[in-house]
């Protein structure tokens, strides 16, 4: 554990990423506009996890735990059906 480093970097793409998630919570438990507050919030989520290979790699967890540079970490392939799913709904 002595690689760990919380650099500006690692902050910086954290007060990115939480607040998003946050929103995404709130708007996934609203009651007025349900379905098109769901999938923003699903929208929400999956660009947030877009970001946490960077977020983990800046702050060094790829040399902490060298077996995570072979993890599936290829998140960009969710958001094309999910955006085919949101266009097919409507």
């Amino acid at each position: 554990m002595e690689f760990l480093d919380t650099s500006w970097r690692t902050a910086l793409m954290l007060a990115m990423v939480l607040p998003m998630w946050v929103i995404a919570l709130a708007l996934a438990i609203r009651d007025i506009e349900t379905i098109a507050h769901r999938f923003l919030a699903a929208f929400l989520f999956l660009f947030g996890l877009n970001l946490v290979p960077q977020v983990i790699g800046f702050s060094g967890f790829y040399q902490a735990f060298p077996w995570l540079t072979f993890a599936p970490f290829n998140n960009e392939l969710w958001l094309g059906p999910y955006c085919l799913h949101t266009l097919a709904l409507y």
